[in-house]
């Protein structure tokens, strides 16, 4: 809505100013005081736009909400797909310092997994951030 406002203003102030020059020819200071107003409003959408973009690009994107996976029999050692892709999505929150949402995955892992191979890495990385709190 501001951005509305303030393109009419520019809009208003470069007609005014250029009618103020061409039917006036002795206020010129006014007609150029009124144009740049219009200049400024009009560059203020600009401003305000490329900001809105910045805002999007920075924000960072909503984590899914961790499920917990159900157990499967699996020969202890033995390496799961399933087990690899939790372990790399906790390993990179843990990276990311969102340690809350890395020890969940981590959980996780161990309840679905409790005897693969990734098992073990995750079991290290929760005693890890336990010191971290």
């Amino acid at each position: 809505m501001a951005k509305d406002t303030l393109t009419a203003v520019g809009a208003l102030g470069l007609l005014i100013g250029m009618a103020l020059l061409v039917v006036v020819r002795g206020s010129w200071q006014y007609a150029l005081m009124i144009i740049l107003v219009g200049v400024v409003a009009i560059a203020g959408v600009a401003v305000i736009d490329a900001l809105e973009r910045a805002i999007v690009r920075l924000s960072p994107e909503k984590s899914e909400p961790v499920v917990a996976a159900q157990p499967l029999a699996v020969t202890p050692g033995f390496d799961v797909i399933e087990a690899r892709l939790l372990l790399k999505r906790a390993e990179d929150l843990h990276f990311a310092r969102n340690f809350g949402e890395a020890t969940a995955v981590y959980k996780s892992l161990l309840a679905g997994f409790p005897e693969s191979l990734q098992a073990a890495a995750a079991r290290r990385q929760l005693e890890n951030l336990r010191h971290v709190r």
